[in-house]
């Protein structure tokens, strides 16, 4: 029988890039099933699109505490300007955009952002585990989803974003 080993004994090989990505696929992963509700941000008990993923980067050290003005359930449909991905710019590299299909490729460990329904700016966010499958917040809660065949994503332009260039 192989002895066990520890967590850090099996990241040693990959780079830091690669440990931080790991960590914070494997931090997304346990907000799996918690219930969609705007503007919290504790898992288990609730968040939305942005705060998860905010909570996740902060819980494994790649960005600061983000301190979140009010916002309505249907903030973008009142707006034509890009707060959501004002904010993730700020610890974020953004990379060149892409189309959720098959064929694509996105780096685990990467934000997305799309535009769901006819939102004028790209109003909804993920986690990219393993191309093409992302967690998500959407109301009843957070699910992990094949982003090339889920109406939320299928087809539809996504900004991608790369934390880790910049991580704390």
């Amino acid at each position: 029988m192989a002895p066990v080993r520890t967590v850090e004994e099996m990241l040693a090989p990959l780079s830091a890039d690669q440990q931080m990505r790991v960590r914070v696929i494997a931090e997304a992963l346990t907000w799996l099933g918690t219930p969609y509700a705007p503007r919290q941000r504790v898992k288990g008990a609730g968040c939305d699109c942005f705060t998860w993923i905010a909570e996740t980067l902060l819980a494994c050290g790649v960005m600061e505490k983000v301190d979140l003005p009010f916002y309505k359930r249907d903030w973008f449909c009142h707006t034509d300007k890009e707060h959501y991905m004002a904010l993730l710019m700020r610890f974020a590299t953004r990379l060149p955009s892409t189309i959720a299909r098959p064929g694509e490729s996105v780096e685990s460990g990467n934000v997305i952002l799309t535009c769901v329904g006819d939102s004028k700016v790209m109003d909804h966010g993920a986690i990219v585990t393993k191309w093409p499958r992302v967690i998500h917040s959407v109301d009843p809660r957070v699910v992990e989803v094949n982003a090339t065949k889920n109406w939320m994503w299928a087809g539809r332009e996504i900004a991608v974003f790369d934390p880790y260039k910049g991580a704390l």
